[in-house]
């Protein structure tokens, strides 16, 4: 959570974030469905990956850095 958190206070990833939210029309922020229950975290790492892969910005390189780093894979 203290991930997003620092996460979203960036511009730019508030707003692909908050775009995508619309796209999908899921009425509720990202931030929701990381409070659900913990079979719920397997997927975390899966969904970040797709962010990397859909966006290519600064803020998926930095993402694609932290994933390797955090499950020591590329």
């Amino acid at each position: 959570m203290e991930l997003l958190t620092r996460l979203m206070a960036d511009p730019e990833v508030s707003a692909m974030l908050n775009s995508q939210q619309l796209v999908l029309q899921h009425s509720l922020p990202l931030g929701c469905y990381l409070l659900k229950p913990v079979q719920r975290i397997l997927k975390y790492q899966l969904l970040l990956q797709v962010f990397v892969v859909i966006t290519n910005t600064a803020f998926s390189a930095r993402l694609k850095t932290w994933l390797h780093v955090k499950y020591k894979k590329s």
